[in-house]
């Protein structure tokens, strides 16, 4: 469980993180145009919409890292820095998998919304949680069983 656990909080961590320092700098760099009247409310906007999305891809990258045997029995230094690595690269895997299910997800953004979302963020989680368990059961580790 100890994997499951610090393995979703290094995820979500590390796939927060690129869109966090994308503000900063955005909001240090030399301005293009006026000032923004509220970058607190900017930062808010960017917390709530960067916490939305990568809470539901760390839902679907848990949920396939907490039901594998695989995962739970890998070494926790490990389980957390594979776990990082593939939050790093949630951004880019996000659009990859959203492209992909594009097609049944855009017609419930009319009829549920909240589904909607949820999925076109889980859903590349998902896919990231079970390439993990692939790594996972395919690279065993060291220690004996």
């Amino acid at each position: 469980m100890r994997n499951t656990l610090l393995g979703a909080i290094a995820f979500l961590l590390a796939a927060f993180a690129p869109g966090l320092a994308l503000w900063i700098l955005a909001m240090v760099s030399s301005p293009v145009a006026p000032p923004r009247p509220d970058p607190t409310g900017d930062l808010l906007m960017v917390l709530i919409y960067y916490g939305a999305t990568n809470g539901f891809r760390t839902l679907g990258f848990l949920l396939p890292t907490a039901s594998s045997p695989a995962w739970r029995r890998w070494p926790t230094k490990r389980a957390v820095i594979t776990a990082a690595a593939l939050g790093l690269t949630s951004p880019i895997t996000s659009l990859l998998g959203l492209a992909l299910i594009v097609k049944w997800v855009l017609p419930m953004f009319h009829w549920a919304p909240w589904l909607a979302t949820g999925l076109s963020s889980g859903v590349p989680g998902l896919m990231l949680g079970l390439v993990a368990v692939i790594i996972a059961r395919f690279w065993p580790s060291s220690k004996p069983a």
